[in-house]
């Protein structure tokens, strides 16, 4: 019985295989995988159908990967670089830099001024004052208007 580990180095090396010959299969396997949330789908079994008919080996150690969900695991976990400890130091310095730099209040203006939502309830709000303020002169009616020195200079002038 092979552990996780190898299933996932035979898989590897399906894939790198499959990669040389047909390049489409290649991205449709690792695209059906994905679309179905890292599970063996009826779309992965038909893919599978179709490396079996040219490479029966390779198709065998797909299906060995893609029913055994350690394998997965294993085979994310060699994919996935691995930092020094240097490489991490230097990511949380540079990110406690960023952090003092950049307060959080600023982000968030930042996110708010390019936002097409702010700018749409600042519209809104200027069209709402623009109606007061008319619907305001309308019930004051004219004598509102007359009660100004240029009113009253306009009303003469008539």
């Amino acid at each position: 019985m092979a552990t996780p580990q190898q299933k996932a180095d035979a898989f590897g090396a399906a894939m790198g295989k499959l990669l040389l010959t047909d390049r489409a299969l290649n991205g449709k396997i690792s695209s059906d995988f994905l679309m179905a949330n890292f599970t063996y789908s009826k779309d992965l079994q038909d893919d599978v159908a179709k490396v079996r008919k040219t490479d029966p080996a390779s198709a065998a150690a797909m299906e060995a990967f893609f029913r055994d969900p350690a394998a997965g695991r294993a085979w994310l976990n060699k994919a996935a670089p691995q930092k020094t400890p240097v490489q991490q130091s230097a990511e949380q310095a540079a990110g406690a830099v960023a952090d003092a730099v950049t307060p959080d209040w600023a982000n968030g203006l930042v996110g708010a001024l390019t936002s097409g939502n702010t700018w749409l309830r600042v519209g809104e709000v200027v069209l709402g004052i623009a109606l007061v303020l008319v619907g305001v002169a309308k019930l004051a009616g004219p004598s509102v208007v007359n009660a100004t020195p240029a009113g009253r200079v306009a009303k003469a002038v008539r």
